[in-house]
């Protein structure tokens, strides 16, 4: 009875450590945060760029020049999310232990032979102090990009 009184314990003290992630937007900034990490997107000429990364607290704050992601075609070109704009606003989640930010993008001029049709960007934080991105290439058919 004793050890499970005190496994109780260490899992309410764990629980009360572990906030849940959150996704807040104020203008032309979003903040995607949980009580360890956040990481701050800023708009900027239609494409949401990371800002910074800092301690949930703000302190120890990186800034970054980000472009948010490369892809080379198959003819060498190279591609960033300045040849894209923003197709919509950006999508913010929260659920149980995790926030997101989903983004898509449509080409900003005419279409690159090769070129993704749209990139879908997504954020995502749960309740570790791990922030992770996931891309979705809208290819036409038979085409392929050589690395991203």
């Amino acid at each position: 009875m004793r050890g499970v009184v005190s496994l109780l314990v260490i899992v309410l003290a764990c629980g009360a450590c572990a906030a849940d992630a959150t996704v807040q937007r104020e203008g032309d900034r979003i903040v995607l945060a949980n009580a360890l990490v956040q990481r701050t997107l800023a708009l900027d000429a239609g494409v949401w760029r990371t800002l910074s990364f800092s301690r949930a607290d703000g302190s120890d704050q990186v800034a970054v020049g980000s472009d948010e992601f490369l892809i080379r075609l198959m003819d060498g070109s190279e591609l960033t999310a300045s040849d894209y704009v923003a197709a919509d606003e950006p999508v913010l989640n929260e659920g149980i232990n995790e926030a997101s930010v989903r983004v898509t993008y449509l080409p900003r001029g005419a279409d690159s032979v090769g070129a993704p049709r749209a990139v879908e960007v997504q954020y995502w934080l749960g309740n570790q102090p791990y922030l992770r991105k996931r891309l979705v290439l809208t290819m036409g058919p038979g085409q392929a990009v050589d690395r991203l």
